[in-house]
């Protein structure tokens, strides 16, 4: 499916078919690519390349095709522009959250939240000069809103929370987010994207932990940042 067309296509098919180009590649099935390194046109090609001034691949570690193609369709039913596949759910916050914070600098969370992220928010980030701030009763607005400060870089929630289902009122906290000139971020691994669409609430990041619901049987472990 060429990129250009994916919004004029209903969530099923964006499902099956978004990211993947069948007349691009030749294929039905989506190919699997295993090569790590990539030809270059020209030198000048490679130097943009390697400038971020073009988009194309360069090196396995950092993309390939394949991983391409399943971040063209998070992207396309997560309705942003761009997504990022990462090694885990975990992996995926870790670098959201550190794209957005600098040492000294902190957010606001839930204090009810998957274990994982829990731990990675009370005891890794802290030793990294990062003050996540946990908000005890996260369905009052206004507790949230007390807590921001000039340190505070973005609100961070799942909706429905892991695993106690803590439903968070995305478009509140979207409008206090934005009247504060903050992002909000929403890990949205519960619901899935055919449940629900953050972006069109208000949230600014969507975060996946693709094992789950995106993988289907517990196949494979895997994250997703949505966003744009």
């Amino acid at each position: 499916m060429p990129k250009k067309q994916k919004r004029d296509f209903n969530f099923d098919t964006l499902c099956v078919h978004a990211g993947h180009d069948v007349l691009e590649t030749k294929t039905i099935t989506p190919p699997i690519y295993q090569s790590v390194a990539y030809p270059y046109e020209s030198a000048d090609y490679a130097a943009q390349l390697f400038r971020y001034e073009i988009e194309g691949f360069m090196y396995g570690r950092m993309d390939n095709p394949t991983n391409k193609m399943f971040e063209d369709r998070l992207a396309a039913v997560e309705l942003t522009d761009k997504a990022l596949a990462t090694s885990s759910g975990m992996s995926a916050i870790f670098i959201a959250c550190l794209h957005l914070l600098g040492k000294g600098e902190g957010f606001l969370t839930p204090s009810k939240i998957y274990g994982g992220t829990n731990k990675l928010f009370s005891e890794t980030f802290p030793k990294m000069g990062f003050n996540p701030v946990f908000i005890s009763d996260a369905s009052n607005i206004e507790n949230w809103s007390e807590a921001i400060d000039d340190k505070t870089k973005f609100l961070y929630v799942e909706s429905p929370s892991n695993p106690n289902l803590f439903i968070a009122d995305i478009p509140a906290l979207a409008k206090l987010a934005h009247e504060n000139n903050l992002p909000l971020l929403v890990d949205n691994t519960v619901a899935s994207p055919a449940l629900q669409q953050p972006i069109t609430l208000g949230a600014d990041i969507v975060i996946h932990s693709a094992t789950k619901y995106l993988s289907g049987n517990a196949s494979c472990i895997s994250g997703v940042i949505a966003g744009s």
